[in-house]
């Protein structure tokens, strides 16, 4: 492109699916600022230099991964001191099968122990700063009030679904970083104040 336009040749750009923008766009996470890192280096000093600048990194950070990789990227992420970032694993996009994973690090760290990749991933990370004004204590308590009644929300719909209670509490914690015992005792207050739903209530 810069011979080209060194030589006064016009060039067309054409606008086409791009995985890293559609996984940002799609992920739910700050999108004013952002970051794309690519692929990591897959082994040795200079992997460990680029999740070292992933975790002092400000903005929204989008990462390439194959499947086969996934499961290590997301422990090394968590060693690195991220493991209660927001993420989502965004694979497939624009295929068939395309899905978007969003938890912490550690949470689909702990999913993907028992599931197995599959597909080409784009993992969307919140950056540092948006991290930092989430679990920052708010003065007045009103972030924390509005953060628990976003879960209260999830929770009541996983209830009227009749997902069991450990499930919810499990999935719930992995997408808000609620812990998992305050959750459960939500989850089951719910389910007890809806005996005609005849749900399990473990």
């Amino acid at each position: 492109v810069q011979l080209c336009a060194d030589a006064g040749i016009p060039v067309v750009v054409v606008p086409g699916a791009c995985a890293a923008i559609a996984g940002l766009t799609g992920s739910g996470l700050c999108t004013d600022r952002f970051v794309f890192e690519g692929f990591l280096p897959a082994t040795g000093r200079m992997r460990r230099t680029a999740l070292e600048q992933v975790a002092s990194e400000t903005r929204t950070v989008i990462l390439y991964e194959a499947p086969h990789r996934v499961r290590r990227t997301l422990s090394d992420l968590t060693t690195a001191g991220l493991g209660d970032r927001r993420i989502v694993a965004a694979r497939e996009l624009t295929k068939l099968h395309e899905e978007f994973l969003r938890g912490t690090v550690e949470g689909l760290a702990v999913r993907y122990a028992e599931d197995d990749p599959r597909g080409e991933y784009v993992l969307i990370l919140e950056g540092r700063e948006a991290y930092e004004a989430r679990v920052r204590p708010a003065d007045d308590g009103e972030e924390a009030a509005r953060a628990k009644k976003t879960a209260q929300k999830r929770i009541a719909v996983l209830v009227a679904d009749g997902v069991p209670v450990k499930e919810i509490a499990r999935r719930v914690s992995q997408e808000t970083g609620m812990p998992r015992k305050e959750v459960y005792a939500i989850a089951a207050a719910l389910r007890e104040d809806r005996p005609e739903s005849g749900f399990n209530r473990i």
